[in-house]
């Protein structure tokens, strides 16, 4: 077979097989292992939940045997020489996953949202299956390993350890999003069945890292599940702080887009926790089946996009 490009890589990223698929190609033999790697980590990366639809066990072999992979692609020379330590949220029965991560943050994030502990495994190479490295070094999502642990080998959940502890961590007892508007209209997510609260309207948002900023970590979370970035809006509007009692708070960061709506929602969900966004006529967001907490925060959200609405129009008119 003639080596793998880029374009046919990419070719195999928009159309992942399903788990069926992917077990009848490794049965049948027939596919080249560098081709089969690609579609082993596509398939993988693109399921919401992959122990869902084949055990761990399965999964491992099928790593073990197109070799290690970096970046969704076969490249046994990028093998980790050295052990580390790696982090993984996960509700109660599930740490022994093959998901795993550098950064406690992001498994603290996780495990929030499934109410579960942040566990953490000091690895050995031989360990390690595949690894995908961060989108960048300002951020860091999608840092994943996969890792095979060992019988006898368990990872310990992280407590008692002063601001990385569940109760204690900042970024699990605060969080933060974003509500767009136009002064007429907000943009809002309709949460997923297979999350708390799900099949109800909110706005993008989620736990705040460990020191970030209540408006960075509304755009990250903003950016995650819909696409939104810093050049799409401008603040607007102020913020709304909730108390949510035991020392923890949501914050609402108000914005409005730049320039024409038109091509607004600008992508489609860009997580699986979101199925999908749309614009909401302020008065009409009511008749939705809200969030309990957006639904609690919704009469002074609306307040402040009054009074955004009456600044803007103090200002044209000046």
């Amino acid at each position: 077979m003639k080596p793998l490009t880029l374009a046919t890589i990419e070719a195999e990223r928009r159309s992942p097989l399903t788990v069926a698929e992917l077990r009848a190609a490794f049965a049948a033999g027939r596919t080249p292992r560098a081709l089969l790697a690609v579609r082993l980590w596509t398939t993988w990366a693109t399921g919401p939940f992959p122990l869902d639809e084949a055990p761990a066990s399965e999964w491992a072999l099928w790593f073990r045997l197109v070799g290690y992979l970096h970046n969704g692609v076969a490249a046994g020379m990028m093998r980790p020489t050295e052990g580390r330590r790696l982090y993984r949220g996960a509700s109660p029965g599930m740490e022994r996953g093959l998901s795993w991560t550098r950064f406690e943050g992001l498994a603290g994030r996780y495990a929030e949202r499934v109410g579960g502990e942040v566990y953490s495994i000091d690895v050995e190479p031989s360990w390690v299956l595949a690894r995908q490295q961060p989108r960048s070094t300002l951020d860091l999502r999608g840092d994943e390993w996969v890792v095979d642990l060992p019988a006898g080998v368990e990872p310990k959940p992280i407590r008692d350890r002063g601001p990385t502890s569940r109760t204690r961590s900042p970024h699990r007892r605060h969080a933060a999003g974003l509500l767009v508007h136009d002064g007429r209209r907000v943009l809002l997510q309709l949460r997923s069945e297979r999350v708390e609260h799900g099949a109800t309207w909110s706005i993008p948002g989620g736990a705040l890292e460990r020191g970030e900023h209540v408006v960075d970590g509304a755009i990250r979370e903003a950016e995650e599940e819909a696409g939104i970035r810093w050049p799409d809006i401008e603040l607007r509007g102020g913020v709304h702080v909730a108390d949510l009692g035991h020392g923890r708070r949501f914050t609402t960061v108000l914005a409005r887009p730049r320039g024409d709506t038109s091509g607004w929602p600008l992508v489609g969900p860009a997580s699986w926790e979101v199925d999908r966004h749309e614009w909401v006529a302020i008065g009409d967001v009511l008749s939705r089946r809200l969030h309990p907490g957006f639904a609690a925060a919704w009469p002074s959200l609306r307040e402040l996009i009054a009074a955004a609405a009456l600044h803007s129009t103090a200002r044209a008119r000046a």
